[in-house]
């Protein structure tokens, strides 16, 4: 029987989480050594808002690390970004 109502978005956003958090590994595996929001955007065509609620609860659960700092490639832009990169924890258990 098809989930309905509430499990159904439920189950919707942790496959959007898992989808995020594997074009972030496919981006650090690649050489990358951040991923910024706008590096999100281009890969999903997600919009700014969707990123930021599929990347908050991530990060309140501690899978992710969010901090803003600067990106050396961009040079003619705002300049500060807000960066992720997978938790210790997270890294640990992948590696293992």
């Amino acid at each position: 029987m098809f989930l309905a109502g509430v499990e159904c978005w439920f189950y919707f956003d942790f496959l959007k989480q898992v989808a995020l958090m594997m074009v972030i590994y496919v981006f650090l595996d690649g050489g990358e050594g951040q991923v910024g929001l706008s590096d999100l955007i281009k890969a999903t065509g997600l919009t700014r808002g969707g990123i930021f609620e599929t990347i908050d609860p991530l990060v309140r659960r501690g899978l992710l690390v969010e901090r803003w700092g600067r990106i050396p490639w961009v040079v003619a832009r705002r300049g500060i970004s807000r960066l992720l990169h997978p938790s210790k924890r997270l890294s640990k258990r992948c590696r293992a």
